[in-house]
């Protein structure tokens, strides 16, 4: 299941997510495979226009591929998760998360 809820910083050259259980991860998109020391898996992370795409094989041939988009108002972030094994059905989800405004409040008088 996805998380509830992530939290997105772009830092140059990374892209870091943090979920609420406080799981982190760390994105480089640019194009280049590396391994996820977390489970061994094949990473490899583009940017296609303003999507971020993330491909992860892992060492028994399953596939992930994830498309991170958000919206042109900026309200919504949506994510496209499709699953496929050697054994098993393609299986695709889509997550929507509404967006927080960023910042601190503005100030009001009383």
């Amino acid at each position: 299941m996805p998380p509830s809820e992530v939290t997105v910083t772009q830092l140059e050259p990374e892209i870091v997510f943090v979920e609420p259980e406080g799981r982190i991860r760390t994105l480089h998109p640019d194009g280049h495979k590396y391994e996820n020391e977390a489970d061994s898996s094949e990473v490899q992370t583009h940017w296609d226009g303003a999507r971020l795409l993330v491909e992860s094989t892992s060492s028994r041939g399953s596939k992930l591929t994830e498309a991170w988009s958000l919206s042109p108002d900026k309200k919504q972030l949506t994510v496209v998760r499709k699953m496929e094994g050697p054994s098993r059905p393609v299986v695709s989800v889509r997550t929507v998360y509404d967006t927080e405004a960023q910042g601190p409040a503005a100030p009001t008088t009383p």
